[in-house]
């Protein structure tokens, strides 16, 4: 079974009480539908709050040639797929904290503005792991497949078969799937010190999968800084 773009789409399809497509493009309902909102609809679910290690990464970031306009030293450009960056660290990969600030750089080309996404810093030398955008589905994990199809179902439920029952049915197979999904990434690995020794029995990301969300240090250190 080929682990693809359609078979995602029919199981999406499925679960709004569809039928299934021999392929995709703009013969159906179903099918024009799908094509409109499939990539809005994965890109969604990887801006979730959930850290998936699947889709994880690291680089070091590229300082920009020009300089920030004001307040800060360096500004370094985001890599190519990044979809939201996990965490700061250095040379070793260990997690470190300093002053930073996300911030788009509008610069003119063509009479048209270009947007660049860029880390604004003081430091001189910026490494990060970050969430890489896999859009093909054979890559992602059972679990993440099934998130990303219930929250496609839910999108699709309304403008093809407007059922209060289907809907709720499918909320409720997307609120356990994202449960699940939590679950699953906090599983998959665990943290170590310098000894190698297991400092928190493998559980961190699983606790800090049903805490709420806190602002970074790094991120509240700069709240004022310009």
């Amino acid at each position: 079974m080929a682990f693809d773009k359609l078979y995602i789409s029919n199981r999406m399809l499925l679960m709004a009480g569809q039928q299934t497509e021999g392929s995709l493009g703009d013969n159906t309902k179903a099918q024009r539908i799908i094509k409109e909102l499939y990539d809005g609809i994965v890109k969604e679910v990887f801006g979730f709050n959930i850290p998936y290690k699947f889709a994880s990464t690291r680089a070091q970031l590229t300082e920009l040639t020009a300089t920030p306009a004001f307040g800060w030293d360096h500004q370094f450009g985001y890599p190519q797929g990044c979809e939201r960056i996990l965490q700061l660290v250095d040379e070793e990969g260990d997690q470190i904290h300093y002053p930073c600030r996300r911030e788009v750089l509008l610069t003119r080309s063509s009479n048209k503005t270009v947007e660049t996404d860029v880390l604004l810093t003081d430091q001189d030398e910026v490494f990060v792991k970050y969430l890489y955008l896999r859009t093909n589905p054979a890559s992602w994990p059972g679990w993440f497949q099934r998130l990303v199809i219930c929250h496609g179902a839910m999108q699709l439920v309304a403008p093809i078969k407007k059922d209060d029952f289907t809907a709720l049915n499918i909320r409720k197979q997307f609120d356990e799937a994202y449960s699940m999904a939590k679950g699953a990434n906090g599983a998959e690995d665990f943290d170590t010190n310098d000894l190698a020794q297991d400092v928190d029995l493998g559980c961190t990301d699983i606790v800090n999968a049903v805490q709420p969300e806190v602002v970074q240090p790094w991120d509240s250190r700069s709240l004022n800084r310009w």
